[in-house]
């Protein structure tokens, strides 16, 4: 079979969703490959933010041979330093370092092979002197961070790296691609537990295609079965008595991944070694002929389901409950324990009815403790602001949608990935523009949801704000994809969502008054719908950025890399923007960089970096770590009176201290 023109036509459907017809050919196959490979990790990665994409994707010139890089903590694919450290504070971290190298080409060339390994050593070895691109250099930073003496004793194990070697031809074993990477393998050992090398032709890569589509039949064996009682939304519906390894072979990819396409709809992902995890972890490996005592087994929504021969065949299958199970009961078979003697109970039940399939999510989950904030899109709100953004743009030429459920419009082909939003983009952007905290918008929503309580998703507020920061950040995503801005402003699109708002609708918004906030957001849309009129107020929103952005370097002395997630940058620019003076700002920095005196009022030693908090003399509560002072001996510090110098206020609010030294007195 020719799987080449199977895989340019889903290329071509990638480059329209995303928009991406100004890429070359080459370089739109080089994302779509990142795109498809890095899918299989983390489904909902991409979303309709264009930020992890455009992170991962590195190829170009000075790439060492390497056309994507991806970093995943904890099953979450990463891209900042920031997230790493709210991984550390939950404890243990399990890594996963991926490298990607994507051929258009039908051959297997072992020169070109060569030089994706050579690059891939270089980016271990901190004395090369090879000259990485600046996103390469990027990752090669959070890389190292990663291998940092602090953040290597909270190793769960040893990281894993995994290697994509993807082409359009067709693979076959071959002696002398094998050997270089047995000895690549053995080069790298003292950099990782494991080393997985994938070679993937058409036909491999047309597979991971499809089971990203999740549109494939599963077969489960089962022991036993019974029916249970239909209705008229149900089509049909059984309990399933199975072997686990069974079931974990149905859950398992072709490359020894867990397929999370399947998880989709559950409300949260695998949830790590907390206590109840680690209790069933305990029963599979201790007493597994107890797992099915205790365990309250698996639920499978699908569209439809046949069974005969003691064989369940199951179409689009989605884990709706189960979750945890599922993923301990993979690891368990990962780390070759054996499960052959452990029996799950599976609930199948199928339906087209999207209404009682989140019924079903939501029952079947309200059972276990989940965080509230994974059912936040399930509250009326978001369902009403779901159906007045369809009724608004009902006549629109092109419209946008409220992706309020995870790959709700996966199915419809007329709806492209760059006109879809979710509640990840609207929690972050509303932030940025409505609340005016770009500096804060990186965060995740659970933090932000929770910071912001009472102040977003309100039922008191009106839908139309909602609807202008959709509308604005999509129109923003779109004059980035186009090149008319610049990529340098990926990771500043909350500032200029932010200075675009104010331009517009004035200084601030009151979303508690439902007719001052609607006037703000239809100048706001008026100005954006026109996309004449929004490249030009974009213009001018980058215009004041630079100038703000060389106030901060040129007459503060301040790093560039510090205007991101600096909440004194953010009211520099609103003082700029609002005609006040700019000296007040210039004298509260060279307060923090003066040293200072306090008193350290505690130390928490954790499994990873110890930190502690400083109360300074002007009454001030100041966060440090090891991180920033490594030479520091943490040991009898509490109590101990302090001489420090003070960072900006991060992302959360803290100002950190360093240069910390204790006070001798005599």
């Amino acid at each position: 079979m020719i799987y080449e023109p199977i895989i340019k036509a889903h290329q071509k459907k990638f480059v329209e969703s995303f928009g991406l017809s100004k890429c070359s050919d080459s370089e739109a196959f080089e994302k779509f490959v990142n795109y498809t490979e890095l899918l299989q990790h983390q489904p909902d990665a991409f979303s309709s933010d264009s930020e992890l994409l455009d992170t991962v994707c590195i190829g170009g010139g000075d790439d060492g041979g390497i056309d994507g890089i991806a970093i995943k903590i904890n099953n979450y694919l990463i891209k900042t330093i920031d997230e790493i450290d709210e991984f550390l504070k939950k404890g243990a971290l399990e890594i996963e370092i991926i490298f990607i190298q994507a051929k258009s080409t039908k051959n297997f060339d072992s020169q070109e092979l060569g030089a994706f390994i050579s690059g891939i050593r270089a980016f271990f070895d901190k004395d090369s002197e090879y000259p990485f691109n600046e996103q390469v250099s990027f990752w090669r930073d959070v890389c190292w961070y990663l291998y940092s003496e602090d953040v290597m004793l909270q190793w769960k194990d040893a990281p894993v790296i995994r290697c994509y070697y993807v082409t359009l031809g067709e693979y076959r074993n071959h002696s002398q691609h094998n050997d270089q990477v047995r000895v690549f393998k053995n080069d790298m050992s003292n950099y990782c537990g494991k080393l997985i090398f994938h070679f993937q032709g058409a036909k491999e890569f047309k597979s991971i295609i499809e089971q990203n589509q999740n549109k494939f039949t599963s077969k489960l064996p089962y022991i036993e079965t019974m029916e249970l009682p239909g209705t008229n939304e149900v089509g049909n519906s059984c309990v399933a008595l199975c072997g686990a390894s069974d079931f974990v072979s149905m859950i398992n990819t072709d490359d020894g991944i867990i397929r999370k396409t399947l998880f989709n709809d559950n409300v949260r992902d695998f949830q790590g070694d907390n206590s109840i995890n680690s209790e069933i972890f305990n029963t599979i490996k201790n007493m597994p002929e107890r797992f099915v005592l205790f365990n309250n087994g698996v639920t499978i929504v699908c569209s439809s389901f046949h069974q005969g021969n003691r064989l369940l065949e199951i179409e689009n299958p989605q884990i709706v409950n189960g979750c945890q199970s599922s993923y301990l009961l993979f690891n368990a078979a990962k780390e070759n324990i054996d499960i052959s003697s452990i029996s799950l109970v599976v609930k199948i039940i199928s339906t087209n009815n999207s209404d009682l399939s989140n019924e079903i999510v939501k029952g079947t989950n309200r059972q276990n403790i989940v965080m509230e904030e994974a059912f936040e899109c399930t509250r009326q709100f978001h369902k009403n602001l779901e159906q007045f953004i369809n009724d608004y743009v009902a006549d629109f030429p092109e419209k946008i949608y409220y992706e309020r459920r995870a790959k709700q419009y996966a199915d419809n082909p007329n709806i492209k990935q760059y006109q879809k939003f979710n509640l990840h983009n609207l929690t972050q952007y509303y932030v940025a523009a409505i609340l005016q905290h770009p500096e804060k918008a990186h965060l995740h929503e659970s933090f932000l949801l929770k910071k912001y309580q009472g102040q977003i998703f309100c039922d008191n507020h009106s839908d139309l704000p909602y609807f202008a920061v959709a509308y604005t950040f999509l129109t923003l995503e779109r004059l980035i994809r186009e090149k008319t801005i610049t990529n340098f402003f990926i990771k500043y699109k909350a500032h200029l969502m932010m200075i675009y708002f104010r331009l517009i609708g004035g200084k601030k918004i009151d979303m508690n008054n439902e007719r001052s906030s609607d006037k703000f957001a239809l100048a706001v849309l008026n100005k954006t719908f026109n996309i004449e009129s929004a490249k030009e107020y974009f213009e001018k929103a980058i215009e004041i950025f630079r100038n703000c952005e060389k106030y901060w370097t040129q007459n503060l002395h301040k790093s560039p890399h510090l205007m991101k997630e600096a909440q004194i940058f953010t009211d520099l620019i609103i003082k700029k923007m609002d005609g006040i003076p700019l000296e007040p700002i210039r004298q509260e920095l060279q307060k923090l960089s003066s040293v200072r005196e306090g008193v350290v009022k505690k130390v928490i030693f954790t499994v990873g970096r110890p930190f502690g908090f400083i109360k300074a003399d002007n009454g001030e509560e100041l966060f440090f770590s090891s991180k920033r002072n490594q030479k520091l001996n943490f040991r009898k510090l509490t109590g101990k009176r302090v001489s420090f110098q003070a960072t900006l206020k991060d992302g959360k609010d803290r100002m950190q201290a360093y240069n910390i030294n204790v006070i001798n007195k005599e």
